[in-house]
């Protein structure tokens, strides 16, 4: 049984249009249970009861999940450093640099590091994001 009905928040738009003196902006406490509805109706079905375009909808959509993404903090990943500081650098072997990016978004930059270091800390960085690596 969904919280939100769709014919409460038609309610409210009615009321505001109603009580509105002039043309102007839907105020933010209607846009966002309008979007709230999203999770219980289709977008169609909202925008029809609710007189509104679906371009505006879907543009309003969108602006909230933008903002919300930017204000959702990264994950802090933790790698162990003791093999890394326990090992004994080699300078024979030639500069190497990855760059290695996980399906999340997330990026790792590595250099210079020794075959086994390397490959605890790519393990380690893959698996924390839920992909199968390094087998």
């Amino acid at each position: 049984m969904t919280t939100l009905k769709l014919e409460t928040v038609k309610q409210e738009f009615d009321i505001w249009r109603a009580s509105r003196s002039k043309m102007g902006k839907i105020p933010d406490h209607l846009w966002n249970k309008a979007l709230a509805l999203l999770k219980y109706y289709p977008i169609s079905e909202i925008t029809g009861a609710l007189r509104l375009s679906g371009g505006q909808m879907k543009a309003r959509r969108d602006q909230v999940e933008i903002t919300t993404k930017a204000k959702t903090p990264s994950k802090f990943l933790e790698i162990s450093t003791t093999n890394v500081l326990a090992t004994k650098f080699d300078n024979s072997f030639t500069t190497l640099k990855i760059s290695l990016t996980r399906p999340d978004g997330a990026i790792i930059m590595l250099e210079q590091l020794p075959e086994t270091t390397l490959m605890q800390i790519i393990s380690t960085f893959f698996l924390s994001g839920g992909v199968s690596c390094c087998n």
